[in-house]
Parts: structure tokens; C-alpha cells; sequence
């Protein structure tokens, strides 16, 4: 057995795979909101599968709530190095395949709903 092969998580993404481009950032500006309008813009034609990534330094979420008026398209979701206390939006988003909320504040999170999660990193929080 190829020990790369064998060490590939289920859900991983597969190795060159183009991800959309998660960037509002403009100039220097920290982000602490992302409006639902900016969401739709990101998400594009919103069709299965979608990959975001907030990860990038000059995102500080403070609130997932955003997530709420997210389609259910959502295969990847990347939330690491911000500053959300809490992850409680997600529910209804059963296609996620995979979830890294790292080095956040978050004391709470709500798994419900879930059904397709393989994947997650909750490491370095609170």
C-alpha cells in the first residue's frame, strides 16, 4: 500500500484541486462581518461543491452567523485564525464534508445536522 495513499483523510481534497477565491480583502482593512450579499458574490453560480476559506490573516470573524444564509452547497469550510467565540450556524448545511475552526476563541459548537462531516480540526481554542 502507498503510504501517502494510506495516510489520506476521507473527505481530503484531492492534491491540485482549484479552490474559489474567498477574497473581500481590500487594502488593510480587517474583516470581522461577512454580509450575506458578499457571500452570495463568493459562492458564485452556488453549485455543489463549494470550498471557502476565511483563513487568510486580515479575516477576524467574530460571528459564524453569517453561514446561516449560506446555501447548502458547502463541501469545505476553513474558519481557522479568527475570532469566533462560538460555531452554532452550521446546521443546516448536511453536505460539509470537512471543518477547520483552529486557533479560534470558541467554547461552543453545534455538531447537529452534520451528517456529512469527516473531517474536523477544532484544535487550539479555548
Amino acid at each position: 500500500m502507498n503510504d501517502k495513499a494510506s495516510l489520506k483523510l476521507p473527505g481530503a481534497p484531492k492534491e491540485g484541486k482549484k479552490r474559489a477565491d474567498t477574497t473581500l480583502i481590500v487594502g488593510k482593512e480587517i474583516i470581522t462581518t461577512i454580509h450575506p450579499k458578499d457571500l452570495r458574490t463568493l459562492l458564485g453560480k452556488g453549485i455543489y461543491p463549494c470550498f471557502l476559506d476565511f483563513s487568510h490573516p486580515q479575516y477576524q470573524l467574530e460571528s459564524d452567523s453569517f453561514l446561516q444564509s449560506c446555501p447548502n452547497i458547502l463541501k469545505e469550510l476553513d474558519l481557522s485564525a479568527n475570532a469566533l467565540v462560538e460555531c452554532v450556524s452550521l446546521h443546516h448545511l448536511t453536505k460539509l464534508k470537512r471543518l477547520s475552526i483552529t486557533k479560534n476563541l470558541i467554547m461552543n459548537i453545534a455538531f447537529k445536522g452534520l451528517s456529512s462531516l469527516v473531517y474536523l480540526n477544532a484544535s487550539n481554542n479555548r
